[in-house]
Parts: C-alpha cells; sequence; structure tokens
C-alpha cells in the first residue's frame, strides 16, 4: 500500500513538473487526471527499484532546474555588483567640488574630493576625475 501511494504522489509531481515546462497552468482536478494517466501507465511496469531510481532522477532534474535558475540570478547580480558598490557608484555621480592646492606640477592645481589625486585644467574641464571617476566641479574662488 506505501508503494502505491509513493508512486502516485511520484505521479502527482511529474505531471507538474510536465505542466510547468510546456508552459501549462492546469487545475487540480486536470492536474490528478494527468497524475492517474501517470499511474495507470506506470503500474503495470514499475517495481519498487525502479521507483526509487526514477525518484532519484526526477529529483535530480528538479534540483539541476532551480539551480540553473540560481546561477543565472547570481551571474545577473555579479555583473551589477555589490549593494555597496552601488551605492559607492551612485554617490560618485554626485559633482563634488574641487580643491585648489598650490601647483607642486605645473599644471596640476586642483585635488579630487574624493581620491586626493592631483588633477588639471583639463581634468576639471572633464567634469570627472580622470583616476576615480569622481563627478567634480571647480572650487568657488
Amino acid at each position: 500500500m506505501n508503494e502505491k501511494t509513493t508512486l502516485q504522489r511520484f505521479c502527482m509531481e511529474e505531471a507538474k513538473f510536465r505542466a510547468d515546462e510546456a508552459g501549462y497552468e492546469l487545475s487540480e482536478k486536470e492536474m490528478e487526471l494527468l497524475a492517474e494517466k501517470f499511474y495507470e501507465r506506470s503500474e503495470s511496469w514499475i517495481d519498487s527499484e525502479k521507483l526509487e531510481e526514477i525518484t532519484e532522477n526526477f529529483v535530480e532534474k528538479i534540483l539541476q532546474r532551480h539551480s540553473s535558475k540560481s546561477l543565472e540570478e547570481l551571474e545577473q547580480y555579479r555583473k551589477i555588483g555589490t549593494v555597496e558598490q552601488c551605492e559607492e557608484a551612485m554617490e560618485k555621480q554626485i559633482a563634488k567640488e574641487a580643491a585648489l592646492i598650490c601647483e607642486v606640477i605645473p599644471g596640476e592645481k586642483y585635488e579630487c574630493p574624493y581620491c586626493g589625486t592631483a588633477l588639471t585644467e583639463e581634468d576639471m574641464f572633464a567634469g570627472h576625475c580622470k583616476w576615480c571617476g569622481q563627478a567634480i566641479t571647480a572650487p568657488e574662488k
């Protein structure tokens, strides 16, 4: 009796899996009818060892399907970056005023407010630090 119950549960899961794979939304009654058809076909040739093997294969299929979806999502998150990296990039989009410094190296008379590197007039004209990407504006004189 227990084997039949296991087989019936397996047939129900197989019916759900196949309906999902095909993109069908079946009612509970339709799902039960489909599972019953699977059960009728399998009851004649399946034994308990074969049932275990099929169940393991089915579970493995489901796990592979869900793990591949999870891997795809993980890859998308890796491409986007961490929340901290996104926040940092967003903060760098907000223009900050560069500091006016004395010219130690000819032409470099500004300092990036984010990374502290020296910047030229051309760098200021570009509007972003060439080293870290921070949006910058010229200091008020």
